[in-house]
């Protein structure tokens, strides 16, 4: 019986690198962001984008870009959450800020987009802005905490691991219907996002 539900627990992300990451380091980033997942009892299917074919089930968008000034200058990414709804559908990792922060720590930065990942698809699933004070759902990742690589870091807590299975099967359980979006500042959704030091 556990072992059905842990394989009806999959979800799919598609990818849109509009940076221009490394095919290789984006592999190694998914495959990093697969495992953290898949420790919570989560399955991920890539899918890169732009693409034709039509995927079913849950389904997230993860974008990746260059940081615009506009944003605060230590935030690796973000994701739009409906805080009411508890749903979010679509995330943004800055690679550029990944890069430099991986840089600064001597850290891979394959590592640490595909933790960056794994954190903003949690915050849309879980709906929320909400972080932990420990693990990888906190806010503010510090480059002595990437150099010092606790595994216990870098993956969700048995809590946040948990409420990861328990959002997944209430969104499979309701399928979203298509949704509009007015682009005006005052109407977009709350942002949740990671940031560094």
């Amino acid at each position: 019986m556990l072992a059905h539900a842990a394989l009806a627990l999959a979800l799919v992300i598609r990818v849109y690198d509009a940076y221009g990451v490394a095919p290789s380091t984006l592999a190694t980033a998914r495959g990093s962001a697969e495992r953290i997942m898949a420790s919570a009892g989560i399955h991920v299917t890539w899918v890169q984008c732009p693409c034709d074919e039509t995927v079913g089930g849950a389904e997230l968008v993860l974008r990746v870009i260059s940081a615009p000034p506009s944003r605060n200058a230590g935030e690796l990414g973000f994701s739009y959450v409906d805080t009411v709804q508890k749903s979010g559908t679509l995330a943004t990792i800055f690679a550029d800020r990944v890069q430099r922060l991986a840089r600064l720590a001597n850290a891979s930065d394959a590592e640490l987009l595909g933790r960056a990942m794994a954190h903003e698809i949690a915050h849309l699933l879980f709906g929320t802005r909400d972080h932990a004070p420990v693990g990888l759902m906190r806010a503010m990742w510090t480059s002595s905490e990437l150099a010092g690589n606790r595994p216990i870091d870098w993956q969700f807590s048995p809590r946040d691991s948990a409420r990861l299975r328990q959002s997944l099967i209430r969104r499979l359980r309701v399928a979203p219907g298509p949704t509009a979006v007015m682009a005006a500042d005052a109407d977009l959704p709350a942002a949740s996002s990671v940031s560094a030091q």
